[in-house]
């Protein structure tokens, strides 16, 4: 028996073999974070969402939050442009014509986003926003 035999089975003692890892050596710690990202943070178990609650949070978020972001959207642009002089009934019929093209771009970006709670503070932020505008303009 050699020395390097008897002190492979101690748990103290060295890997008998160059390269090889001890149990110990790769098992997760848990007061050590994964990454440099993790760090400090509670783990994301616990502020995940079920995946249908998310689902259906990101559907109402782009069917009934876009559709009222874009319904501020239109009417602010559309007072916008008529006080700086534009003719009332073309403003309206421009804004609303690229109000179609806006509420596309806001559904396609609330199934891109990443998290549900980032897509519902950006539609409220442009909801306070657009209808800080229109009440400013009217």
């Amino acid at each position: 028996m050699t020395p390097t035999d008897a002190s492979a089975g101690s748990s103290g003692a060295p890997p008998s073999v160059p390269g090889e890892l001890r149990q110990q050596d790769y098992r997760h710690k848990p007061h050590e974070p994964h990454s440099a990202r993790d760090h400090g943070r509670a783990p994301d178990a616990l502020y995940r969402l079920p995946a249908w609650l998310a689902l259906v949070l990101r559907l109402v978020g782009a069917i009934g939050g876009g559709y009222a972001v874009t319904a501020l959207a239109v009417a602010a642009c559309s007072a916008a442009l008529a006080s700086a002089g534009m003719v009332r009934s073309e403003a309206v019929a421009l804004c609303a014509m690229l109000g179609f093209v806006f509420y596309l771009v806001l559904a396609l970006w609330a199934f891109s986003v990443r998290s549900v709670m980032r897509l519902w503070l950006v539609l409220g932020g442009l909801a306070a926003l657009l209808a800080a505008l229109w009440w400013a303009v009217t």
